[in-house]
């Protein structure tokens, strides 16, 4: 007889060897540091540090359209400590990249019934993170930006859940607003690290909204997000000359084609390395199916009645669609940014890990829910294994050919 464990035991075991694998592979590269487009750390020493520098002036330090506070920290303690190798911040991606896969299978696990499918799509969260399709992710460390705001936006998401979850209980209402408190934390943490930080506040406010949550939830995270974001634009900075959101929305196909492409790169990658070449359309359509899926799902749970707070695979199921929508929304900004640059740009492998949590976010909403007569069932368990399948070979096959 099977022990109930042994799928649990069987995805984590796999999930660590890929893992392991991720860590020795991303090591064969050694990476200059700083590079072209983040912060000059000497300049910044050279200017503040050896005179003293204090908050406010380290939160007034920007990068192209971005506040790196946060990473900044890191940058330079890499700086002092490892004379700019970028080994502390690659060690820390990496940690900051297991604690987002932690939370992912989490996730997949309260969403999915014990099986087959649980097993394919927990796996399947520790191959697309650490998927050497997404090089550079793994190796620059000027990725501390990105995955700095990505992991503290999802973590935000699990606090805003267990904030709701203790809000149905009279009794816990100074858990919910511990709760509340460390998500305005973990929000103002992934502002301050990457503009896609922003997208947080609004996207919170709503879904509590959207809920109908109690006055005393909203008010705090909307007063927090006002005195949160106003400074930030009080004291914005030059945007790129690629950047600029209003010239860019007079070309909607431009930005269209970036955007369904960027949403269909990860799909692209599954077939890349066995069939290589560039297929803009295959990513377009590939992308337009995940956005509608995406948007179908978040029709499904943002905007129905509220459903039992205590439930969770209901708070699973939240978590899955909100980390899709701040993938879409993140998505759109990247694209305003950056469709001048063609299609092909959205192929670059730094990008890819956003239309992933679209990604995963799409397929552990949808997947558990295949048709349940037996027939289809089977062919739904089918899919999931051979969608796992060619995930691992595409990611072997990419982890022994190159970085991207």
């Amino acid at each position: 007889m099977t022990p109930p464990n042994s799928g649990r035991i069987a995805a984590f075991g796999l999930a660590s060897l890929l893992v392991g694998f991720s860590l020795w592979h991303m090591f064969q590269f050694r990476v200059p540091f700083p590079f072209w487009d983040m912060i000059r750390v000497e300049a910044f020493l050279d200017d503040h540090f050896d005179r003293g520098w204090n908050l406010a002036g380290l939160a007034t330090i920007t990068q192209n359209e971005h506040r790196p506070v946060f990473p900044l920290l890191l940058w330079i303690a890499d700086h002092a400590w490892f004379a700019s190798t970028g080994v502390l911040v690659i060690v820390f991606d990496a940690a900051l990249l297991a604690g987002i896969s932690v939370l992912w299978m989490g996730w997949m696990r309260s969403a999915t019934r014990p099986g087959s499918r649980r097993i394919a799509l927990m796996t399947a969260v520790a191959v697309v993170i650490f998927w050497p399709a997404q090089g550079e992710n793994l190796t620059w460390p000027v990725q501390a930006n990105s995955l700095f705001s990505l992991t503290a936006l999802l973590t935000a998401i699990h606090a805003l859940l267990a904030s709701e979850r203790a809000s149905a209980d009279p009794q816990q209402r100074r858990r919910c607003l511990g709760w509340l408190a460390l998500t305005i934390l973990l929000l103002f943490v992934a502002t301050y690290s990457l503009a896609f930080g922003l997208l947080g506040w609004p996207l919170f406010v709503c879904y509590l909204l959207l809920r109908r949550r109690p006055w005393w939830m909203i008010a705090p995270l909307a007063t927090a997000g006002l005195g949160t974001v106003a400074p930030y634009a009080a004291f914005w900075v030059e945007v790129p000359h690629h950047a600029h959101a209003l010239p860019s929305l007079l070309e909607p196909s431009s930005v269209a084609a970036y955007f369904f492409g960027l949403l269909g790169a990860p799909v692209h990658k599954l077939i890349e390395w066995p069939f290589p070449g560039q297929r803009p359309l295959f990513r377009g359509v590939m992308g337009t199916a995940i956005f509608a899926l995406a948007v179908a799902a978040a029709q499904r749970v943002l905007l129905r009645a509220p459903a039992d707070g205590a439930s969770r695979k209901s708070q699973a199921d939240a978590a899955l669609v909100l980390s899709a929508v701040l993938g879409l929304g993140c998505a759109f900004l990247i694209a305003l940014g950056r469709h001048d640059f063609g299609v092909a740009q959205s192929q670059s492998s730094r990008y890819t890990i956003i239309p992933c949590f679209v990604w995963l976010g799409t397929a552990g909403y949808w997947i558990p829910r295949l048709p349940a007569p037996r027939p289809l069932a089977v062919a739904g368990q089918a899919l999931a294994w051979l969608l796992l399948g060619v995930m691992a070979v595409s990611y072997f096959g990419h982890a022994s050919g190159a970085r991207h």
